[in-house]
């Protein structure tokens, strides 16, 4: 698989896109697009949530319209967009690169900064989302299933990379949110969509030396990104020793006791994570040939990008 294993890939997704794929949804015409029986999406929603799978014996009445519409609620209903709100903008902002080659390697540059399972999880699902768009147009066979990836955008897209909320408070003390310039950035969204669809073996195959350069500039612009970046990263590694401490010290449920931890497990996945990128790097320097000094322009670009973003956000704060 692109980008990774699909170890992380949430069990849901495998199992929809499986059946997809073994029932000839690939050549249903209108799939994702043709919506599904509410009640037999519910049942199968219903099944998943209590045995975390789905024993498609139970549900012979099933079609592929239904297995397409609970893979799009699932998608749909995560707290969170895959490509998370951190990295909404910087998504966003590589559409103004000013050339196909340059969107694409601000994009893939971009996307090294997703955490491991979000990553895996996306990857999984562009490679199946491109093979529907290579089945639909005719060919000897069939008419297509009509689903090209400018149409797979407009479903996907706003789920895929969804605007962050943004709270207020109104005068009688209730909270509001709104969503952040959702209709003027809908178009930027499609499009960036459009070219994970197409262009997703490319954008995932980014070396570990790309991940180093983002990292590096974004330190210097944002670092408060960076932060949020290495805490998903290493979340896991976090949280294993805040309830280790818990179960150790004298007072384990001093709230002051376990903000320390937390802050040092931070401190220490970062030191961690900038040791790995140094590493890695050191290890795959080689003289710069013309074409890796041509490529090593992109990171300004990023820099600009992420620069773009950053007072983006400050504007609409």
């Amino acid at each position: 698989m692109p980008g990774g294993e699909d170890r992380s890939v949430p069990h849901i997704v495998k199992l929809c896109i499986q059946y997809i794929r073994d029932n000839g949804g690939l050549d249903t015409v209108g799939i994702f697009r043709v919506g599904g029986s509410k009640r037999r999406i519910k049942a199968l929603r219903d099944e998943c949530d209590l045995t975390s799978s789905i024993q498609w014996t139970n549900h012979s009445e099933a079609t592929i319209h239904d297995v397409a519409a609970l893979l799009k609620e699932f998608l749909r209903d995560l707290p969170a967009a895959i490509t998370t709100r951190e990295l909404y903008q910087p998504l966003l902002q590589t559409c103004k690169a000013g050339s196909d080659e340059g969107e694409l390697k601000a994009l893939k540059h971009v996307l090294c900064l997703l955490p491991r399972a979000n990553r895996d999880t996306l990857a999984f699902l562009l490679s199946f989302l491109h093979d529907i768009h290579l089945q639909s147009t005719s060919t000897y066979k069939d008419a297509g299933n009509k689903m090209d990836a400018d149409n797979l955008a407009t479903i996907f897209g706003p789920t895929l990379i969804k605007p962050p909320s943004v709270k207020h408070t109104t005068s009688t003390g209730d909270i509001e949110v709104e969503k952040h310039e959702f209709l003027e950035d809908y178009n930027l969204i499609l499009h960036v969509t459009k070219r994970l669809i197409l262009h997703h073996r490319h954008l995932f195959s980014a070396e570990s030396r790309t991940l180093s350069d983002v990292l590096q500039i974004i330190q210097q612009t944002n670092p408060e990104a960076v932060d949020a970046i290495i805490d998903q990263r290493y979340s896991s590694h976090i949280s294993k020793k805040s309830r280790t401490l818990q179960t150790v010290q004298e007072n384990p449920n001093s709230p002051r006791r376990i903000e320390l931890s937390c802050r040092q497990s931070i401190k220490e996945a970062r030191e961690k994570f900038f040791r790995e990128i140094t590493s890695v790097t050191s290890q795959e320097k080689q003289p710069a040939t013309a074409a890796e000094r041509k490529a090593s322009t992109s990171e300004k670009e990023v820099g600009v990008y992420v620069r773009k973003s950053k007072r983006g956000r400050t504007n609409h704060s």
